[in-house]
């Protein structure tokens, strides 16, 4: 026997709950803000806030509806009564906001439809921003449409929207939990409790079911308002302290920072500096170590990694720089980065002329071991895979010595890299697997992102394409959070090479033009990738002469920086693109790549 179906949508202002119905329930009776139900299928809109007794009545009347009647419920606030029976049976479905939210994708597409907003980095900053809850892309779209910030100001559309449609209706001492955490993640019931809210885990859960709370975080742009009604030095102390004995370093670092306590953001620098870094804060170590007077050895090399991670090797070279310039002698520590920023930059040569410089040190090391791993990347980035195995190898020694989860995953995560561009790999799969494993025990979302990439690389070569865009998609994701601009560049060139091959053309440029978008802060060597795969898509679509620029680039870039496959494959692509109306010249091009 048939029985009452119950779809239930919850959602803050915004999400697209009513939308949503619309499309599902174009012939039921719409009810708005009121519990009254009709005799046949009932939308109940815009529902408000229930009490346990009003919630089962409601649910004892749905119950006694006739066999087959549909009821939807959209409400801005969950139902105080557990659903579980009727979800047991069958009966009753919940969309949830991360069900309404846009995607990355989708966001891109409305910005670039609607707004004309086509910068690919934007989007993705406002995706970011709003998690994509429809009604804040939509604002935030029209104000940066307009020139406005990104971040909204006061009395503008979106700041009144979250102000008055988002916040104001939220439950007094929700309201109050949320505009104390919005600036710390991980949001827990131990931090609220720890901040005075005996009932957080009920806020909590309330804020999550509406969406307010995003991957354990309030939303960016709702927290950028919030903010502004706290500022509380007694907040983020109680906060920072709990999140140091709770194990959560970088968080504590924010709210010592946001304390205004320097003393003790160094303390925690000095010793888990590192180890914030890797888990993608690095933005967060370049403020507080810009207003620190005095600096240490180790506090300007996790200046200059923080400040390259985010793509900037210029200045993490000038950070860098102070202390190479201070020891003509560089140990492997110095050495390994000053080298890596030529590597970030394309510039192979140069990587090793600045490896080379380092000196033979004692005990093996965690910095004996990275230096192995960048001149082995650097060689195989110049052609020479015999060399970048052997390296590869020893860097795993190295590590192994050290006994350094971050040195060995590194290590390994290089020598599968070395196998999938040499062809030789058999034990590829197996070393990224032993990769990653460290990578994720030492917390390391900058090398998980990079182990990522090795694997999505083997993937294409194996021409599993749509496990290939899988793996560049959560790679990117990856390098979004680690904040690495180079490999989040990587990831949306290989999203493009997958797309391409699937026949997505549209959607491969793209992700090109992104990584594009990207490298272009980093220096123009780094385009010479996304510029080879424009020249591929656009030679597949027949424009040649779009193709044959978009190549020409691509080679004038990898020459320049010593990109022995980027050039080897632009050379193939410009004698395929020639060959019908200028066979000579496609002929020379082909005997160049043969060479090479």
């Amino acid at each position: 026997m048939l029985e009452p179906v119950v779809d239930l949508v919850v959602g803050a202002a915004g999400y697209g709950k009513t939308s949503l119905l619309r499309q599902r329930y174009p012939n039921a009776t719409w009810v708005r803000g009121s519990t009254d139900l009709a005799g046949g299928d009932t939308v109940l809109d815009d529902l408000p806030r229930l009490t346990v007794e009003a919630a089962l009545a409601l649910l004892a009347r749905i119950d006694g509806l006739p066999a087959g009647t549909r009821v939807a419920i959209a409400s801005r606030f969950p139902l105080p009564v557990s659903t579980a029976r009727l979800r047991g049976r069958g009966l009753l479905t919940q969309v949830r906001p991360a069900e309404l939210a846009l995607s990355a994708e989708q966001t891109a597409d409305l910005l670039s439809i609607q707004y004309g907003v086509r910068d690919p980095d934007l989007s993705d900053q406002l995706h970011e921003a709003t998690a994509g809850w429809p009604a804040l892309v939509r604002l935030a779209g029209e104000a940066v449409a307009a020139g406005e910030p990104l971040l909204p100001e006061p009395g503008s559309p979106l700041w009144s929207f979250v102000s008055e449609e988002v916040l104001a209706p939220l439950p007094e001492q929700v309201r109050s939990l949320l505009t104390d955490v919005a600036d710390f993640a991980p949001v827990s019931t131990g931090l609220g409790e720890a901040l005075g809210y005996d009932d957080a885990a009920a806020s909590l859960r309330l804020l999550s079911a509406t969406g307010l709370l995003h991957d354990d975080r309030v939303v960016p742009m709702v927290a950028h308002v919030a903010r502004e009604r706290t500022g509380s030095r007694r907040v983020a102390m109680l906060a920072a302290r709990w999140f140091e004995e709770a194990g959560h370093p970088a968080a504590a670092l924010k709210a010592y920072a946001r304390a205004g306590e320097l003393v003790e953001c160094g303390r925690l620098l000095d010793r888990f500096g590192q180890e914030i870094l890797a888990s993608g804060h690095g933005l967060l170590i370049t403020d507080i170590l810009h207003k620190v007077p005095t600096r240490s050895r180790e506090q300007h090399l996790l200046l200059g990694d923080a400040i390259r991670t985010a793509g900037s090797a210029r200045r993490a070279a000038e950070v860098y720089a102070l202390v190479a310039d201070a020891e003509p002698v560089w140990d492997a520590a110095i050495a390994w980065r000053m080298g890596m920023l030529h590597y970030h930059r394309g510039d192979s040569r140069a990587a090793l002329a600045a490896f080379d410089r380092a000196t033979g040190d004692g005990e093996p090391s965690r910095d004996q071991a990275m230096l192995l791993s960048w001149r082995a990347c650097a060689h195989l980035q110049l052609g020479e895979t015999g060399t970048a195995v052997d390296l590869a190898n020893q860097a795993c020694r190295t590590g192994s010595l050290a006994n350094d989860d971050l040195a060995l995953a590194t290590a390994y995560a290089t020598l599968a890299l070395c196998g999938n561009v040499s062809g030789r790999d058999a034990d590829s799969e197996e070393l990224d697997a032993e990769a990653l494993e460290r990578a994720e025990k030492a917390g390391n979302v900058i090398l998980r992102a990079r182990i990522l990439t090795s694997r999505t690389f083997r993937l294409l070569t194996e021409a599993k394409y749509g496990a290939a865009l899988e793996a560049a998609r959560e790679n990117a994701q990856c390098a979004a959070q680690a904040g690495h601009t180079n490999l989040r560049s990587v990831a949306y060139c290989n999203q493009g090479d997958a797309l391409m091959m699937l026949g997505r053309h549209d959607e491969a440029i793209r992700q090109y033009q992104r990584a594009e978008a990207i490298t272009r802060r980093m220096g123009s060597r780094r385009s010479a990738s996304a510029r080879l795969g424009l020249g591929e898509v656009y030679r597949r679509r027949g424009w040649t002469e779009q193709a044959r620029a978009a190549y020409e680039t691509a080679l004038e870039l990898a020459e320049d920086g010593g990109l022995h496959q980027v050039q080897v494959h632009a050379l193939c692509g410009l004698a395929r693109l020639l060959a019908p109306a200028d066979p000579q010249t496609a002929a020379e091009h082909a005997a160049r790549a043969a060479a090479l």
